[in-house]
């Protein structure tokens, strides 16, 4: 981001932040805050961006970049950058540190980096524990798994509970039928049309991710559908796409160094 922008960004989120308390209360339900920066890549220009942030992502790995971040992308080149974070305001911590990184970068390689993109957008969610299936026998760890189905539901303001209640439902009714499946749910903080709720479906691969659903709907077809309309009168609209994930564009701090 050049100075500029990162300027304005940084002022909007002391605004916000002295609204915004995400886990400070005790009664908070346990989870993992995650700032999330979408980059919307000019098709055109789609191999280039992959080759320069191959090259930050290598930059990061030499100059021990102190933040984690996992690259997800759909198949209309949008990247998500997804960093794990403990308060909103660390936002401002990480791009303060990518500085750092531009300079390693170089001026004209900064430059080309931006002008692959078309736009990009920031936002933050807060995963909810209370929310996820996290099975302990799964056969896809998150952070490993190739592929998620991601689905927003814009939630009718005041639905909310009633919401929660039906993920919850949900979710006791795979685990009741044995089904190991990997879904993280979250509520949007910043950047959402909030009430928002976003649940990642992971699997290994696409294939094993119909299979794995193809075998779901025979056990209990019935009972999700029945469930699903209930869940349809909570929200306003929902959005879904197919994530799969990034690796090479990805980074995770060395907790050993």
């Amino acid at each position: 981001m050049n100075r500029t922008k990162l300027l304005l960004l940084f002022i909007c989120l002391f605004c916000l932040i002295g609204f915004i308390e995400v886990g400070a209360q005790e009664n908070e339900p346990q989870g993992q805050l995650w700032y999330v920066w979408k980059a919307v890549v000019k098709p055109a220009e789609h191999n280039q961006y992959l080759e320069l942030s191959q090259k930050i992502t290598d930059i990061c790995r030499e100059e021990a970049f102190p933040y984690s971040f996992f690259v997800w992308a759909n198949p209309v080149f949008q990247y998500y950058w997804y960093y794990p974070i403990k308060d909103v305001k660390d936002t401002e911590f990480i791009n303060r540190a990518w500085y750092g990184l531009y300079e390693k970068l170089g001026a004209e390689s900064t430059d080309a980096f931006f002008s692959t993109l078309d736009y990009y957008e920031e936002k933050v969610l807060y995963e909810r524990l209370d929310l996820s299936l996290l099975p302990n026998d799964s056969t896809v760890n998150w952070q490993q798994a190739g592929f998620a189905f991601k689905q927003i539901f814009h939630v009718i303001p005041g639905k909310n509970r009633q919401m929660e209640s039906y993920i919850k439902e949900f979710n006791t009714l795979l685990a009741e039928h044995d089904i190991s499946s990997l879904m993280r749910c979250a509520t949007g903080i910043l950047g959402y049309e909030n009430p928002s709720y976003i649940l990642f479906d992971h699997s290994s691969n696409v294939v094993n991710f119909w299979t794995e659903y193809g075998n779901t709907q025979s056990k209990i077809g019935l009972q999700m559908a029945e469930l699903n309309q209930k869940i349809s009168t909570c929200f306003r609209r929902s959005e879904s796409e197919m994530l799969w994930y990034v690796a090479p564009c990805s980074y995770q701090v060395d907790s050993k160094k």
